[in-house]
């Protein structure tokens, strides 16, 4: 299975003035927050004519009724630089998360187009198409959730280290609260993560009896199907949303017990720095601008846990696309694979037996056929005819027995050679959504617009394009 961490770092380590530039705005935000801190405890200071340094060189500069006007001028101008520092780190994850989703989409989509048929038939179509539209998208809050982390998580660093810087004794006490504090969020962490799998597994059944319902319109209409249908899909839907509310349950439990237990710092710090102002330890501006970071400190840390929560939420999403990213082709080339230069002459089989799951389709099928022959299989519907031509073309591998073109196993053969070298004309016609000119394009995306043509008039259609409206541009598929 992909490493989920391994994939979006593959993604962004070619993005490396974006990862300096959320590096250095949530730093730059985290600064802002000391400055705020640290500023406020001055300007506490000045009121009550204690002096400090910052005070001591004001004055001296610029006189001391000019002190309150410099801080709060500060105060301003770093509380906008805060604003800004935000705003830029915000567009930066915004970019990349594009970059990660964009990408990862990508990677499913050349994963589904390399997997062998045989995948897409043990699948079910809700599963896969959640896995691509969904899963990325949650994937997209999981990232989201993480490079918030980052930013609140220097925050609160920042905080702590200003906090220290005020009072080391004090910082100490709120250091050991701190597991506290966040232990009812970890205790439901692994809940939710179990959770999040029976939530997917509802969603995606969901959406499949959606699509049985929409690809299976007329059947169900034929035999009055309807009331059945319809139990069945709010059934599904009734399964699902008991999901997400027992998550949601769950959340919430964790949200409450931290809540309960993030006033338990403040408390200390009143206690413990109210014995020490009387002490004359620590004075009154130090301990107000000191309960003042803590506080502060709060909302990043709630935020922390937050998203840290979300995370789990969203959890089996990010399991679910890395074990699809690691899934192996059924078929796959030999080692040394053998080029197939021109059509087989001769397309021999020997005792080829297929079947699927345990339904034995095709026994001991033998025969040969020689360039310029033509023949006919004739069997009821399920004798295996088709299977027998998804053989040919190596869709799907024989069970025993072997198949040759040439004398040669086709399973030694490069299966872009065997593509472009057998045709197969499909029992059910398939058009992309796409003009006609496109759709016989498909095969050969250089073609000519007179090659498209050829084609058309020998596949005996080119009179029937010509009468529509918009000839080859008309659109199909849709």
């Amino acid at each position: 299975m992909v490493s989920p961490t391994k994939l979006v770092w593959s993604l962004l380590s070619h993005h490396v003035v974006l990862l300096a530039r959320f590096v250095l705005s949530s730093v730059g935000r985290a600064a802002t927050s000391m400055a705020v801190i640290f500023l406020i405890r001055e300007f506490l200071a000045a009121a009550v004519h204690e002096e400090s340094s910052f005070t001591r060189l004001t004055a001296s500069v610029l006189g001391q009724d000019a002190v309150a006007w410099v801080i709060a001028t500060l105060m301003l101008t770093v509380y906008t630089l805060g604003a800004l520092f935000l705003y830029d780190n915000q567009i930066v994850v915004q970019r990349l998360i594009k970059v990660i989703e964009l990408g990862v989409m990508e990677r499913l989509i050349r994963k589904l187009l390399e997997l062998s048929v045989p995948y897409a038939d043990q699948q079910r179509s809700g599963e896969v198409i959640q896995t691509i539209r969904t899963d990325v998208s949650q994937l997209r809050m999981v990232v989201h959730a993480a490079a918030n982390s980052v930013l609140e998580a220097c925050v609160v660093i920042g905080l702590l280290l200003m906090a220290a810087w005020i009072s080391s004794s004090l910082t100490l006490w709120v250091v050991l609260v701190l597991p506290i504090i966040s232990l009812p969020v970890f205790l439901v962490a692994n809940k939710l993560r179990v959770r999040s799998y029976a939530v997917r597994r509802s969603e995606y059944l969901l959406f499949d009896v959606i699509l049985e319902v929409l690809h299976g319109m007329r059947v169900i209409k034929t035999f009055r199907g309807e009331e059945m249908q319809t139990r069945q899909s709010v059934e599904t839907g009734a399964a699902y949303f008991d999901e997400m509310i027992h998550m949601t349950r769950l959340q919430s439990l964790g949200r409450v017990g931290m809540e309960s237990l993030a006033g338990l710092s403040v408390v200390i710090v009143v206690l413990v720095g109210g014995f020490q102002v009387t002490q004359g330890t620590i004075s009154w501006p130090s301990l107000l601008a000191f309960v003042m970071a803590i506080r502060v400190m709060h909302t990043p840390l709630h935020l922390i846990h937050k998203q840290y929560v979300e995370i789990q939420t969203w959890h089996a999403s990010v399991w679910r696309i890395a074990e699809f990213l690691g899934t192996e082709p059924a078929i796959r080339e030999s080692e040394r694979p053998k080029a197939l230069a021109t059509a087989p002459k001769i397309i021999r089989c020997e005792g080829v037996g297929f079947a699927y799951g345990e339904a034995a389709v095709l026994s001991d099928v033998s025969f040969s056929v020689n360039e310029g022959e033509t023949i006919g299989i004739v069997g009821p519907s399920g004798a295996g005819k088709s299977s027998l031509l998804n053989l040919l073309v190596r869709l799907y591998d024989p069970m025993s027995g072997c198949i040759l073109f040439d004398g040669t196993d086709l399973r030694q053969l490069r299966l872009n050679d065997i593509y472009d070298k057998v045709s197969v004309v499909a029992q059910e016609p398939f058009l992309f959504s796409a003009s006609i000119r496109e759709n016989i394009r498909c095969g050969r995306p250089d073609a000519s617009d007179s090659e498209v043509e050829e084609a058309a008039i020998a596949a005996c259609i080119h009179d029937e394009i010509r009468c529509m409206a918009q000839g080859y541009d008309t659109v199909v598929g849709v």
